[in-house]
């Protein structure tokens, strides 16, 4: 069954994470996906990048969130939320590091 489509405003963030090169992008996604839940309905990988001030053995990998709701707007608190079991999932599930 398809989802249905919304008619309430996406919220769209990029958030990128440092990790160790062992930590692969599919690794990363689910448990940015996990964590989202129903109200995470994209996540897309947009850049990886390895260099300085990245440590050797390690990269960033940044990703396009958007979450969306289909009966209400969701509230900036809720998006807080949100993003923040994200990343604490994140930090427990790879070892990631939010980069700032």
């Amino acid at each position: 069954p398809m989802a249905p489509i919304s008619t309430y405003p996406p919220v769209v963030e990029d958030l990128a994470f440092e990790v160790t090169e062992e930590v692969t992008a599919r690794r990363l996604e689910k448990a940015i996906r996990d964590a989202g839940g129903d109200l995470l309905v994209a996540v897309e990988l947009f850049d990886i990048y390895r260099g300085d001030p990245i440590p050797v053995g390690s990269k960033s990998m940044a990703y396009r969130l958007t979450y969306q709701s289909t009966d209400r707007s969701l509230s900036e608190k809720e998006v807080t939320k949100l993003r923040q079991r994200i990343i604490r999932t994140v930090e427990n599930v790879v070892s990631a590091k939010l980069r700032g």
